[in-house]
C-alpha cells in the first residue's frame, strides 16, 4: 500500500489542532509524534524494507500516540495507571471512531495498523 505522507501529516496536524498547542504537554506530544515517525522511517530504511513497508512503519509512528491528546484532555495526565491505557485509546480513536480514514482510504492494512497502535 502506498501512503500519502503529506495527507497523513495534514490529518495529524488537523487532529492535533483541536487541542491547545500552547499547552507544553500538548506541544510535547505533537513534537514527539513527528520524531517517532521519523525514527520509524529511519529504522525501516536501515533494514532495507520495501518502500510500502517503510511507509507503514512511518504511519505507525504517526498514529501511535493519537490517544495521548484525548487522555490529557479527559484526565489531565499522561500516566496510564492514573487514567486510561493510551494505546487502547489511540486504537479506539482511530478505528472505532473512524479517524483512520482521515489518514488513509485503503483498509487493507487496518488490522496491522490497529495492532501496531494498540
Amino acid at each position: 500500500m502506498k501512503i500519502d505522507r503529506a495527507r497523513a501529516q495534514k490529518a495529524f496536524a488537523d487532529y492535533a489542532a483541536h487541542y491547545n498547542a500552547d499547552d507544553p504537554k500538548v506541544k510535547l506530544k505533537i513534537d514527539h509524534t513527528y520524531r517517532v515517525a521519523a525514527l520509524c522511517d529511519c529504522i525501516a530504511k536501515s533494514l532495507t524494507l520495501p518502500p510500502e513497508d517503510a511507509d507503514l512503519a512511518w504511519l505507525s509512528g504517526m498514529l501511535h500516540d493519537v490517544g495521548r491528546f484525548e487522555q490529557l484532555r479527559r484526565y489531565n495526565t499522561f500516566i496510564d495507571a492514573q487514567s486510561i491505557n493510551h494505546a487502547a485509546l489511540s486504537a479506539s480513536v482511530l478505528f472505532d471512531e473512524g479517524h483512520i480514514r482521515d489518514y488513509i482510504d485503503d483498509a487493507a492494512e487496518d488490522a496491522l495498523l490497529r495492532t501496531a497502535v494498540a
